[in-house]
């Protein structure tokens, strides 16, 4: 039953007068629709060709009694809630009622009017959180069928902080199992200092604010760096009901990164120690960078040097006819650089063709429509949001096995975060050439992402659908500016070589 249909009551009662009086108060307060019958055995047969959303029953029928119909209702899957109506208010008549499953018990006094009312409502209120339970508990087993599928560490938290779903590499951060983990406060696992430091954070996403911040915590005495996304859950009565918890374990990458600012110290040093003259050039042959041995040797101040040609400054203008494609292609490759990198492609082991630094600005392009569709499906259909979840998570492990496993610059600076991270979950697959299809289905499912969400952002309003189109269309020529420009696979069907 809902709240647009009436209430269909089945009522069985031998006393007439009795009955007119329960219709009066059905129908006073709750508008019931009413199928009565003064016999027992008519009543059991209006019961299995009716629909029912209550059962009000007599003890004391002149062909049985109904203790008998009470039982042969209650013994069916599904069935309604059933109020023993009698005259008899003896204990030991109504405890044999609800042992045989009645739903309420009054006795016929003059406490009826009142009593009827109340006992009926409590009954229903019953039926109400019943199905409740099992909605939730089917809405709960559908979550974590879709969180168990993504592949980084994610959970479900409640208002009191208990974890009410988490996933297996969640789980896997405390050597724990997502159903041990269930019902637990997350103090409980974070420890103490961990969860001092992440406190304010939770207070703010249990105000409503998404927040993203880093986070060390010390696993097995080995200490983690991660990267934490609060997502508030939707409210259905103005009130935060809990958060959603995003993890990325960073710690590699942070190692690799302080590995590397160590590594370009130690150059940087080797560069303006060396005793030899040093310098970098760009494709024009204009120089970009002398170390000291070199300026001193020339007889320049940095600012007079950098910027400047290498033809007439370090080299004579004598020397320019024949010889300035050389001195560009030799100071070139000195520096480590590839002219021919951007249209001939690199050869195998050489370096990525996209500018350094590229990866970050494609993964921020790629976040803004993705972030903003999310937040209308939060607010106008939750429910859509495991759907959403599903085809980045179609984007960031299918597609990325059978495009970046067999790219040719696997492992490389790639132009996107995701081309980075295929590295840590793939090996390189040699066996299977790049094709075009591929592209399809990676720019298919962006494509889906993008208008996927487009009815709930249409809901949030013009402003907002305006903004929403708006970062769409600037994410993608962003991407095609920054990435697809440099990228010489051919077989993407954006390379202008592949138009060709």
């Amino acid at each position: 039953m809902n709240a647009n249909t009436k209430l269909r009551v089945l009522l069985v009662e031998d006393d007439e007068e009795m009955a007119t009086q329960v219709k009066r108060l059905l129908v006073k307060h709750f508008s019931a629709e009413i199928q009565f019958t003064l016999l027992a055995e008519k009543a059991l047969q209006m019961f299995e060709t009716g629909q029912f959303d209550l059962v009000l029953l007599d003890y004391q029928l002149s062909d049985g009694d109904g203790l008998s119909i009470l039982r042969e209702i209650t013994s069916r899957e599904g069935h309604p809630p059933a109020v023993m109506v009698t005259g008899h208010g003896d204990e030991e008549t109504a405890v044999q009622a609800f042992r045989a499953g009645a739903a309420g018990y009054v006795v016929k006094d003059q406490r009826l009017p009142t009593m009827l009312p109340d006992v009926i409502n409590k009954a229903l209120a019953v039926v109400k959180y019943e199905s409740a339970k099992v909605d939730l508990e089917a809405a709960r087993e559908r979550i974590a069928l879709v969180t168990e599928s993504l592949p980084i560490p994610f959970a479900c938290i409640d208002r009191e902080l208990r974890y009410v779903n988490a996933n297996g590499p969640y789980a896997e951060f405390f050597s724990s199992v997502p159903e041990q983990m269930l019902g637990l406060n997350m103090r409980h696992f974070l420890g103490e200092e961990a969860f001092s430091r992440a406190l304010p954070n939770i207070e703010a996403v249990l105000d409503g604010t998404m927040v993203t911040f880093d986070q060390m915590l010390e696993i097995e005495g080995v200490l983690h760096y991660f990267k934490v996304k609060l997502v508030p859950e939707q409210p259905t009565t103005g009130r935060i009901g809990g958060f959603y918890s995003f993890v990325i374990d960073v710690t590699d990458e942070r190692a690799a990164l302080a590995a590397l600012r160590a590594s370009e110290r130690e150059y940087r040093e080797l560069v303006e120690t060396a005793n030899s003259i040093i310098l970098k050039a760009d494709r024009d042959g204009r120089i970009t960078y002398m170390n000291d041995f070199g300026l001193k040797f020339f007889g320049y101040e940095p600012e007079e040097i950098i910027g400047k040609h290498a033809v007439g400054t370090i080299v004579p203008e004598s020397v320019r006819a024949g010889t300035e494609e050389e001195i560009v292609k030799s100071n070139s490759q000195a520096s480590g650089g590839q002219p021919d990198c951007y249209t001939a492609g690199c050869p195998e082991g050489g370096e990525s063709p996209w500018p350094r630094g590229t990866s970050y600005i494609t993964t921020a392009l790629f976040q803004a429509p993705a972030l903003l569709g999310a937040w209308a499906l939060l607010k106008k259909a939750p429910l859509r949001l495991p759907v959403f979840g599903a085809i980045w998570v179609a984007i960031a492990t299918v597609v990325r096995k059978v495009i970046c496993c067999r790219c040719e610059y696997y492992g490389k600076d790639c132009s996107t975060i995701m081309g980075k991270w295929t590295a840590m979950l793939y090996e390189k697959d040699e066996e299977h050439p790049l094709t075009t299809e591929a592209f399809y289905l990676d720019f298919g499912l962006v494509a889906a992402s993008i208008l996927f969400p487009l009815p709930q952002v249409r809901k949030m309003g013009i402003r907002y659908l305006a903004l929403y189109l708006a970062v769409a269309l600037a994410s993608t020529a962003g991407i095609r500016h920054f990435g697809c420009r440099y990228c010489p696979n051919t077989v993407c069907f954006m390379n202008p070589d592949h138009r060709s």
